[in-house]
Formats: structure tokens, sequence, C-alpha cells
């Protein structure tokens, strides 16, 4: 069923969403408990976020289709509808890349209550500044 029919009352803005994140990024653990999920216009939105005591960084935003084959590896490759950056919130140099050279696998969605688990794995797509992320999620609303 198609996002829109079953959020249409919902203001399509991030809800917090729980459970079990990670991993990851380069030589970097990357570990959370609190997410963002976003179900707007048949899309599903997800922010991991991984804060530092000393006030860095990592995010990692996924975005896919409400109607994503479940348990299927998918190629983020040139594909707009899949995608997944990585912003790195340093207190000095502050970038984003994106993981264009990596596959994103979604076990479960559900929209109402939302719920979703999944995987990325890959680099993102500068060659010369390689960060192989490696995270799995497990989220409820």
């Amino acid at each position: 069923m198609s996002t829109r029919l079953k959020l249409a009352s919902d203001i399509p803005q991030p809800r917090e969403v729980r459970g079990e994140i990670k991993g990851t990024i380069g030589t970097h653990d990357f570990e959370t408990a609190v997410g963002k999920a976003s179900a707007y216009q048949e899309y599903i939105e997800i922010t991991l976020i991984d804060k530092h005591d000393d006030g860095s960084a990592e995010e990692v935003y996924i975005r896919f289709p409400d109607d994503v084959p479940l348990n299927t590896a998918l190629p983020l490759t040139g594909i707009k509808s899949r995608e997944a950056w990585i912003s790195f919130k340093t207190l000095t140099n502050p970038f984003a890349v994106q993981c264009k050279h990596a596959t994103l696998r979604i076990d479960t969605l559900v929209i109402s209550p939302f719920e979703v688990k999944g995987a990325l794995y890959g680099d993102e797509a500068n060659p010369n500044v390689v960060h192989p992320v490696n995270i799995t999620f497990e989220l409820k609303a």
C-alpha cells in the first residue's frame, strides 16, 4: 500500500525511531540507539546519527521507495530512488560523501506503526578517501 494512503493525515516530518544501530564507517565504530525516519510521497528516509563526546558526529542518510523488494541486495549506483550519504560533522572540516558503491538491503518494512530492519554495505564515491560503511539497523517508532 502506498505511503501516501497510510500516512495521509501525518505531517511529513521525521519521527524519532529507536532500536539497534551498529557497524563501522572506515575504521571507526558506528553505534547508536536513536534515529529519525519519515515516510512521504512513496519514499522512506532514515537518518542515523552517532554523536561523540568531542562534539563531532557521523550521520548516515538512507532513502528508498516504500515498495522496495524485501530481502534483496539493492545496488545504489546510479539509482536516484535509492541513495545513501555519510556526513562527517567535525569541528574544523565537516564534509559529506555519497555511498555510490554500496548495497542496501531491507529485510523488514512496516509503515504504520513504523518498523524497518536492514543493512548498508559498501563505500562512497570518492576513490581517494575511502570510508567503507558496514551498518545494520533495526528501528521501531
